[in-house]
């Protein structure tokens, strides 16, 4: 299996499920950014076209608070979006995609917050991109 580290801009995952009064067009806003930063990010790394794939958000904060990796699904939804206008897969039913629930990893002191996207080719019948 070969995988894929796709390194993000956000120093915290920009949405959450957790966003409740968020205005519907503040929302639509965010979520087309994170979408089309992740579909440039996935189309500079290369990965090509494939039938299946595994994919997970991975979240390490600036400080270790207490935090639920469900609210990280509104921010790897659009990222999964961002996966298919890349064209690495057709569509993000779980049919192509093993979607897995997004990890936080411990702080490490002095270093800023990061997030990144993991994706993991489950297939190895890769087309030419």
């Amino acid at each position: 299996m070969t995988e894929y580290r796709i390194d993000l801009p956000w120093s915290r995952p920009p949405l959450s499920l957790n966003d409740k009064g968020m205005h519907w067009a503040v929302k639509a806003r965010k979520v087309r950014e994170v979408r089309e930063a992740a579909a440039r990010l996935i189309r500079g790394a290369r990965i090509g076209r494939h039938d299946r794939v595994q994919v997970r958000l991975h979240y390490q904060p600036a400080t270790n608070r207490r935090a639920d990796p469900a609210n990280l699904l509104g921010t790897q939804k659009p990222c999964l979006d961002g996966l298919v206008d890349a064209g690495v897969i057709v569509d993000d039913s779980p049919k192509f995609v093993d979607e897995l629930m997004p990890k936080i990893h411990p702080a490490v002191k002095g270093e800023p917050g990061k997030t990144w996207l993991v994706v993991t080719v489950l297939d190895e019948t890769k087309e030419a991109s």
